[in-house]
């Protein structure tokens, strides 16, 4: 989680918003897990109305790669004091449905967490799919990625490397290399891991 330098203001809108908030409403239902819960639709009709009232707002940025959907939610008050917080799942296909069914379901927790609304498990096997009848298979990663990844790689060891780059470019660079390795690791991209480990594990 990051956050401005205060959030003082923020806090103490937050807390008055809290008063008002209810919990969304369980109007979806999951065929899978034969129970309801509440949507993405719904949760942001319940805070959003209670946000504005209290000079909050909130924006959430997805991103996708090797087949993790990160997304980022960023709690904003009208003094310009903001918290964000960041969480990432797996899709289970590298298609459209596939992938917005991750977003949305990252984007519906986070946004919970974030404003404090409760909430039961839904379709998540949307977008990670159940194990309880079938092994869990691995997501596709298109070999784009695969590309992209180890290019990365590259331009993240050329920073480190570089005799002219900031000491804190350097610390930046070496951690977004760190992120892709770990992704790598859990999908078991051979080539994407051997390639982190050439370049930032030799000798």
């Amino acid at each position: 989680m990051k956050m401005s330098n205060e959030i003082n203001e923020l806090g103490t809108a937050l807390a008055l918003a809290n008063e008002e908030l209810a919990n969304p409403k369980k109007t979806s239902s999951n065929p899978f897990f034969k129970s309801k819960y509440a949507d993405l639709s719904e949760c942001v009709n319940v805070s959003r109305p209670v946000l504005a009232k209290n000079g909050l707002s909130i924006s959430q940025m997805p991103s996708y790669d090797l087949a993790i959907v990160t997304v980022e939610t960023l709690l904003i008050h009208s003094s310009g004091q903001w918290i964000m917080s960041k969480i990432s799942a797996p899709a289970d296909k590298p298609t459209a449905q596939g992938i917005g069914s991750a977003i949305t379901y990252c984007r519906r927790y986070s946004l919970a967490a974030m404003v404090g609304l409760a909430q039961q498990d839904d379709d998540g096997q949307e977008a990670t799919k159940s194990t309880a009848k079938k092994p869990k298979q691995p997501p596709v990663v298109p070999k784009a990625q695969i590309i992209k990844a180890r290019n990365d790689l590259d331009k993240y060891y050329a920073t480190v490397v570089s005799a002219t780059a900031l000491e804190k470019d350097k610390d930046k660079a070496r951690k977004n290399a760190k992120e892709i390795f770990d992704r790598a690791k859990v999908l078991d991209l051979i080539q994407v891991c051997d390639k982190y480990i050439s370049l930032f594990e030799k000798n």
